[in-house]
């Protein structure tokens, strides 16, 4: 299967996020705001404890740890007294160097807490909470300082944490945003399931949530203590994105749906959020709606409006949306503001960057050299996207130009270029690439036509029995050299609300004058309305895979008036019925969805008039005349073209009177254009019913091809 990947991100693109100054921890970088502060009696009595019993380590860390969560200067600065003064008595404490580590990391001190980490595991080797925080203080390094070594400390560190302490869930969603990180979800996910598995037990929550160590803060001198939050949420955040990546899309989608329980507020805010999938229309409106049950609605038209294929039960794209999202949260979440900071959103919106350039020395627009600066680079999409932190506080936002907008816009051309091939997909501002459930994209075309032959209708008389307007055949044509048996088709009608009407299979795809091109046709009876028909195609020989979607318009009949149905291209025609769904009511057409005809064979098309005006003796007269003209661009000189405009006859014309017995006319008619040459054409036919002089009118284009020379 072939699904997005992250662009080797651990040896490659994440040395931006190394030299960019990030959140330290992975695992614990996003926290909620811990118990409120204690009381002024509360510290009092724990003072008066200290005083009257100085040698008494446990009344010692409590009355540190209770000045270090008031949070000031003078409060950390007496919580140091109060453990220096306590290491005089308890040198070979570990709990109480981890205490020391603690506050000196707050402080921004963090060699000073290093290195009382260290002492911690000198005076207890087992201590895996001193490993753990060793861990976090690495992978801190290699965010911001970008040494080569420490992403091996961080995972050296984690993985003594586990061994030492098998139930802390920290040290196995940190091992498992490390695997993630680079490119190995196997791994993710066996660490995200080793968390939740803990995460189930509610002691087990209770004590991860419990730390006092200020993890999670974007700077080195936090001002508010935070405590972690419920462990499930990250390790389904981290779950989805490893199944989303292995390509297990359903059990991706559920595990981000169950992680929304548990994440805060501003988290699921930042998750859910459709703005860099959406246009500023979009945006507006989901903003304007108050109620939950409307905005719940909205959401879940506006992804399925924008689901690459409509016959799966998950949305890609809208998973792919969720993957990057994981990703930003577990790197650019500030737990404080409780969002990301430009990075994320444009992480979300075009996915890694495939180069990054931390403070160029060629720096457009440069301004000032007291500001932090990153430039993302993406080749693929034409576009440079610049950062700065314009005030040291590792929040990156986009710069302020005087003369042109700094919001990056990928190049046009390429995004047109790559989303016909079928490589990416664009939805708001966002471009995605899909996961594809193959290694190969099908070569294909998918088309529909619309007719009045519902169940119980009377070709004579032109009427339908029940609810049902139209008659929709979708026809679908696939390329290559494929055994028809192996493939397999699926199509699927939702009606304006997106919500899912009618299914079906394919049959046994049938040959289409050439042993490479495949057809399918499904039916289907509708009501009127507004329709859009999702169609895939599998081979599982090829491992092959591709989806269409088609939009169909069903209208209601009018009485007493002529109409006729879409023009159906025809690439056969068989005068008995074949009791498939290729059969007309007296005979058997198969579909040219591709609308390629070869030179030297005749154009052929079948459609159906409805509303003739009978006489007394039942009958009906009816012209029908049409007519093939070229509508290739005329690229000459305009010169040239103003003196001599380039003749616009049609190249073929027939104009013929019939007799139908009823009011309904079902006509199939050939045209040879063995004259032409190739190129684009449009084909036009008009029916007129002489009873009354009303006339309806379709056009097809379709494109003349060389014929293929026969193989020798």
């Amino acid at each position: 299967m072939r699904f997005p990947r992250l662009r080797a991100l651990l040896p490659a693109a994440l040395v931006w996020v190394a030299v960019a100054g990030i959140s330290p921890e992975p695992a614990r970088a996003q926290l909620r705001l811990a118990s409120p502060r204690p009381t002024q009696a509360s510290l009092d009595s724990l003072a008066a404890q200290n005083e009257r019993a100085p040698g008494d380590l446990e009344i010692a860390l409590r009355y540190a740890r209770a000045l270090a969560l008031e949070n000031t200067i003078s409060s950390r600065r007496h919580a140091g007294e109060v453990l220096l003064r306590a290491k005089r008595d308890h040198p070979r404490s570990a709990e109480l160097h981890l205490a020391l580590a603690d506050l000196y990391y707050r402080q921004g001190f963090l060699n000073l807490s290093r290195s009382e980490l260290k002492a911690a595991i000198a005076a207890d080797s087992s201590s895996a909470p001193a490993y753990a925080r060793l861990g976090r203080l690495a992978f801190r390094d290699w965010l911001k300082f970008q040494r080569s070594e420490a992403l091996t400390l961080a995972e050296r560190y984690w993985e003594e944490s586990a061994r030492e302490d098998p139930k802390d869930t920290e040290s196995w969603l940190g091992l498992g945003v490390l695997a993630l990180l680079a490119n190995d979800p196997p791994a993710a996910e066996k660490n995200a399931r080793r968390c939740l598995a803990l995460a189930q037990d509610p002691a087990e929550r209770t004590r991860a949530r419990s730390g006092l160590y200020p993890v999670g803060t974007s700077g080195a001198t936090p001002e508010r203590a935070f405590a972690a939050p419920d462990p499930r949420g990250e390790g389904l955040l981290l779950l989805g994105a490893a199944l989303y990546l292995q390509g297990q899309l359903e059990g991706a989608d559920s595990a981000f749906t169950g992680s929304m329980a548990y994440l805060s507020a501003g988290a699921r805010a930042e998750l859910l959020d459709i703005t860099e999938a959406a246009s500023d229309r979009d945006t507006a409106a989901f903003h304007q709606i108050h109620d939950s049950g409307q905005a719940a609605e909205f959401l879940r038209q506006f992804w399925r409006a924008r689901d690459p294929d409509l016959t799966t039960p998950v949305n890609e794209l809208r998973l792919e949306y969720l993957m990057r999202g994981a990703v930003a949260y577990f790197l650019f979440f500030d737990p404080r503001h409780q969002r990301w900071d430009e990075r994320g959103t444009i992480l979300v919106r075009y996915g890694m960057p495939e180069e990054v350039l931390y403070n160029p020395i060629i720096w457009e627009n440069y301004a000032s050299s007291t500001v932090n600066r990153l430039v993302w680079r993406y080749p693929s999409l034409g576009m440079d996207v610049y950062l700065e932190d314009r005030y040291l506080n590792e929040t990156y936002d986009l710069p302020m130009w005087q003369f042109h907008e700094s919001d990056p816009e990928p190049d046009t051309a390429v995004v047109r270029e790559e989303t016909a091939k079928g490589e990416i997909a664009a939805a708001g501002r966002g471009i995605f690439h899909p996961a594809h459930l193959g290694r190969d994209l099908l070569p294909g075309a998918a088309e529909a036509a619309v007719f009045r032959r519902v169940s119980g209708f009377d070709p004579r008389s032109g009427a339908a029995h029940g609810d049902k307007s139209g008659h929709v055949e979708v026809y679908l044509a696939v390329t290559g050299h494929t055994e028809p048996t192996k493939l397999a088709a699926t199509a699927v009608v939702l009606d304006s609300t997106w919500h899912e009407v009618a299914r079906s299979q394919g049959e046994r795809a049938t040959w289409c004058a050439s042993d490479t091109v495949h057809l399918f046709q499904m039916n289907f009876d509708l009501p009127d309305g507004k329709y859009t028909v999702g169609l895939s195609a599998r081979d599982p020989a090829r491992g092959a895979y591709q989806s269409w979607r088609v939009p169909v318009r069903v209208t209601r009949p009018e009485a007493g008036l002529l109409e006729m149905s879409d023009l159906e291209l025809a690439c056969a025609y068989e005068p008995a019925e074949r009791g498939g769904p290729f059969d007309k009511p007296s005979f058997t057409v198969l579909p040219n969805p591709l609308r390629k005809v070869e030179a030297g064979t005749p154009v052929a098309v079948y459609f159906e008039a409805y509303g003739l005006t009978p006489d007394e003796t039942g009958h009906s007269q009816m012209t029908v005349e049409y007519s093939v003209r070229s509508i290739a661009e005329d690229k000459r000189f305009f010169i040239r073209k103003w003196v001599a405009p380039r003749r616009e006859d049609p190249i073929v014309q027939v104009v013929r009177d019939d007799e139908v017995a009823g009011r309904v006319r079902l006509e199939y008619v050939s045209a040879a254009m063995t004259q032409a040459a190739p190129g684009p054409y449009r084909l036009d036919v008009t029916v007129t019913d002489r009873a009354t002089q009303r006339t309806a009118h379709k056009t097809l284009d379709f494109l003349l091809v060389p014929a293929e020379a026969p193989a020798r």
